[in-house]
This record gives structure tokens, C-alpha cells and sequence, in this order.
């Protein structure tokens, strides 16, 4: 299985190309052919993004790193022809304010090593390719200019989503921090209340029959009880977030 190219400068996004080969262009957007015959095993690409491992002050406590590891314990086991792609923001690097360059990525290493034990592990039986870069939402663009791009997916807003664009399917990959959603108070005069919550999600996108699959799950994790009962009597509850389908079939 051939790596996913990027540079730090450029958008961060994945194309997926919808043909019968299932094909990736990266943020390089030069052509890599993962399964070139139609009787290979079809490449499955699993699809996260937004962790923000590491950093100051409240990024240090990754409240998710349970989960996560139980996740690539998964994949450390499938026998899937598979593809792990971490769409940017796998690090609180730019978080850090004590430490400088490569002096990061060891205290990375030494606060967290059953993490990166565990994507050693998982790394031994499928690809794990890691994006950097910034957002930049062109998926209309990137349409119109390959006719055969079936998926573009895309993270950094921290909210998953996904949408049809003239047949095609625009995906957010959303994010595994703590997120906090503000809801207007009871009474006029009040604040906001910002309430908290969390939203594993990833994708698993693969082929079949002639089309490219797209599926949506989320690990599962409590919401953590952090509001005061005050809090709570006062603000309305969030509005429920948006249903995003398990399953989304894109015809060639």
C-alpha cells in the first residue's frame, strides 16, 4: 500500500476517486493507484482527524485516549486491506509554549506511551498515513475539476457532517476533543451556558459493486457531567446535532 504524499503548506483534505481502483489523490493532489487491478483487495480507508494530542494546559489531559486506543486495538486486529488517514491536527503541537521543535515530540513520547505503543502496534498491520495542514473547503472545485472524485473529506472545523454535492459526498470528520455547545438561558438577562459534550466520530470509506461506500460511526463515550445544578436549571438543552447516515452509497 503506497503512502498518501502532503506538504504542511497546502490544504488539508483527501480526495477519494471513484473508480472501480479506488484511488487517493493527497493534499498534492498527485495520483496514487492503491489497488490497480479489480481483482486485488479493495483498500479500505478509515478516516478520523482533530485530536489535538498534547499541548498546554488542558490539551495535556487527553480525555479520549482510552477510546482511542481501543479503536486502533481494532484495527490492530482486521483483516481488511486497510488504511488509517488522521486528517490533520493529530497533535497539540502549535499548543505547546514550554518546549521547542523536535523536543515536543519527545515529551509526546514520554507522556503518552501506551498511545504510541499502540500506534506502533497498529502501524505493523495496516497503513497509518498523518496529515498536517490547514482548512480550506474547495470541495466544489475539486468536483468540477475531476469528474471522478467521489469524496471529499476534509476536517479542522471540529464539527462531523456530511453532505451530497451533486451526487458526490462532502465529508467533516469532526474532532475527539471535548467540544462546548452554548445554549441560551431561561432568563434573558443570563449568560450563556456552555454546555459539554463529546462526539467520537470517524469513517470508513471503501468500494463496492462499482461504488464507493461511505460509512459513519462514532466510539462510544459519555458526555461528562461538568455543568453546576444551577447551570443546568437555568439553560435549555442543546439542540440535537444534525443525523449523519451510517451508510452513503456514491454510484460511478
Amino acid at each position: 500500500m503506497r503512502r498518501a504524499q502532503s506538504r504542511s503548506h497546502e490544504p488539508r483534505s483527501t480526495e477519494l476517486v471513484r473508480t472501480r481502483s479506488v484511488r487517493l489523490i493527497s493534499r498534492r493532489r498527485s495520483l496514487q493507484t492503491v489497488t490497480a487491478e479489480t481483482d486485488s483487495p479493495i483498500t479500505t480507508y478509515y478516516f478520523i482527524s482533530d485530536l489535538h494530542i498534547g499541548g498546554d494546559e488542558w490539551l495535556r489531559d487527553v480525555q479520549f485516549e482510552s477510546e482511542l486506543v481501543g479503536f486502533l486495538e481494532r484495527l490492530e486486529t482486521t483483516d481488511e486491506d486497510a488504511e488509517l488517514i488522521i486528517n490533520g491536527d493529530t497533535f497539540g503541537l502549535w499548543e505547546f509554549t514550554e518546549f521547542e521543535g523536535v523536543e515536543k515530540f519527545d515529551v509526546l513520547l514520554e507522556r503518552y506511551p501506551e498511545l504510541f505503543e499502540q500506534l506502533r502496534a497498529t502501524g505493523e498491520n495496516i497503513q497509518i498515513t498523518i496529515i498536517p495542514g490547514k482548512y480550506l473547503d474547495r470541495a466544489r472545485s475539486v468536483f468540477e475539476a475531476n469528474p471522478d472524485v467521489a469524496a471529499y473529506v476534509y476536517g479542522h472545523t471540529h464539527r462531523a457532517s456530511l453532505r451530497r454535492l451533486d451526487g458526490r459526498a462532502v465529508v467533516n470528520t469532526g474532532t475527539w476533543l471535548k467540544r462546548f455547545t452554548p445554549t441560551a438561558a431561561r432568563l434573558g438577562l443570563l449568560p450563556p451556558v456552555f454546555h459539554p459534550s463529546f462526539r467520537l466520530s470517524y469513517y470508513r470509506i471503501t468500494a463496492e459493486e462499482g461504488a464507493v461506500i461511505v460509512e459513519y460511526d462514532e466510539v462510544d463515550k459519555a458526555n461528562p457531567a461538568e455543568l453546576s445544578t444551577l447551570e443546568r436549571l437555568v439553560s435549555k438543552r442543546p439542540r440535537r446535532e444534525s443525523e449523519i447516515p451510517e451508510r452513503t452509497v456514491i454510484e460511478q
